[in-house]
């Protein structure tokens, strides 16, 4: 959908606020505003429904805020102009660190004292769905850096669900020190990160949480490798605390992809809905990781992990950027296409984490159908 058709469409139906207990009826074709208050905390919320029922919802965190002050932070939906291309109902989410009276940009859901916002949001997840008799394997989480954040946070709450994410802070105290520092002041009363990690694991570690909640999501993890922060912070972050659980419904994998212009920002528009509507159509997420004999089910000790999956990423950081590479979707970039080449560096990786570069010089779009697993947990 269009920004232009968006700006002709009716206001949004106002619901108000709501309580557990209360209901929402399904309205195809319309955008429905409500807050939901559980406990201290209110969330702002967005829900969508398509013309046809579908019996799948997606729900979309938002990551990074731009501030301005005529626009309230909890009115701020992100890719709400994307509902014609998203095969299901979609939830957006706001986070409720990010007030008017502040001035914060990213949140990750960590509230103010007595206000933790993570379970809110999560059971407002839930309560919607259940209002629509969506079940758990019909869920989807999305959401990229901070957003991503957040729809790990509440698939760790909600078991069975699945988790699509982009550039995720698995740990955000491990992020950029200015909006770390903005967050420990807001949320903690400037407590120092270091207390912070060691008092609330759970709360600033996506991983710890998954630990304290028993299980992992069905999850795929895409991490750009040319990101510093994604690769060489980010990840060993998810491989050293993840928790070692298996099981039908724990399914970890994590995938890289190097494009230097685009960064820590995420995937084009393309590339995400598809990457999206790939895992909704599946019954499981097992259906929707690429798997062959490259790349089995790792269980080595972590700290072995780390620095194998480091290894992939600094290789494909560097790589050099040739016009060999393949047009996303293009014919030469299938299965049966030559082999690629690869740098000296790139070629003494271990084999149970190589990984292929899907960065080219002549589009920026990344495929995630070309995106290679490097780690997978089951």
């Amino acid at each position: 959908m269009s920004e232009a058709s968006m700006t002709e469409e009716p206001p949004f139906d106002q619901l108000g606020t709501l309580l557990p207990g209360d209901c929402i009826v399904r309205r195809p074709g319309t955008f429905q505003r409500f807050d939901f208050h559980v406990g201290t905390v209110t969330v702002p919320a967005l829900l969508w429904c398509r013309p046809e029922q579908t019996g799948r919802l997606l729900i979309a965190f938002n990551g990074a805020v731009r501030r301005t002050p005529e626009k309230d932070p909890q009115e701020i939906f992100q890719r709400r102009t994307w509902v014609d291309d998203i095969e299901a109902d979609i939830l957006f989410l706001s986070d409720p660190t990010l007030r008017s009276d502040n001035r914060i940009s990213i949140g990750w859901g960590q509230g103010t004292q007595g206000r933790y916002a993570n379970p809110a949001m999560a059971q407002t997840a839930r309560f919607t769905a259940e209002c629509l008799d969506i079940p758990a394997g019909a869920r989807l989480y999305f959401g990229t850096s901070a957003g991503g954040f957040q729809a790990l946070q509440a698939a760790a709450r909600d078991e069975g669900s699945r988790a699509l994410v982009n550039n995720p802070q698995i740990d955000w105290t491990k992020y950029m020190p200015t909006f770390v520092d903005t967050i420990a002041g807001y949320s903690y009363e400037d407590q120092p990160t270091e207390d912070i990690a060691i008092d609330h694991p759970d709360r600033t570690s996506v991983a710890h949480a998954f630990a304290a909640f028993g299980h992992i999501p069905r999850t795929r993890c895409l991490i750009n490798a040319a990101s510093k922060n994604d690769s060489l912070a980010q990840l060993p972050a998810l491989v050293a605390a993840l928790p070692a659980q298996s099981g039908e419904r724990s399914c970890f994998d994590v995938s890289l992809y190097s494009d230097v212009r685009g960064g820590h920002n995420p995937l084009p528009r393309p590339a995400t809905t598809t990457a999206i509507n790939s895992i909704l159509r599946k019954p499981s997420m097992s259906d929707t990781i690429e798997t062959d004999a490259t790349f089995p089910a790792l269980s080595p000790d972590p700290e072995s992990i780390v620095a194998g999956v480091s290894a992939a990423a600094r290789a494909l950081a560097t790589m050099p950027t040739t016009s060999g590479w393949p047009r996303a979707g293009s014919a030469s970039s299938s299965r049966t296409s030559r082999p690629r080449r690869r740098s000296a560096e790139f070629s003494s990786i271990s084999p149970l984490l190589r990984a292929r570069r899907c960065g080219h010089a002549s589009s920026p779009t990344i495929s995630p159908l070309t995106v290679t697993p490097v780690w997978h947990v089951c």
